[in-house]
């Protein structure tokens, strides 16, 4: 498991990672692919920009000929999950207005 060139970890992958505190581990993607985590850190806050890297992804590793890991796959796929779970906010629906 390894990327053509490393590059290392920016500081907003770092922060990232100690914000996610355990809820997802990203080992295979600190350690193999720096890069993919970096862009990761940087879109996190942007839920449309974020969740088009995701799908982007997930699709290209099923199409490449260099296709990412499965444990790098599986920690995008858990990041991703953790993200739509955590970072998108929604408007309260009319039933909890009433209650």
């Amino acid at each position: 498991m390894k990327e053509l060139k490393q590059c290392p970890l920016t500081g907003d992958a770092i922060r990232l990672m100690l914000r996610l505190d355990g809820a997802v581990t990203v080992d295979a993607l600190a350690d193999h692919f720096p890069r993919i985590l970096n862009r990761i850190a940087e879109v996190w806050e942007k839920p449309i920009g974020a969740d088009r890297y995701f799908v982007e992804l997930l699709n290209n590793s099923r199409e490449s000929h260099e296709r990412l890991p499965t444990e790098a796959l599986t920690e995008i796929r858990n990041l991703r999950a953790h993200h739509l779970l955590n970072n998108y906010r929604t408007a309260p629906g009319a039933w909890q207005l009433v209650a």
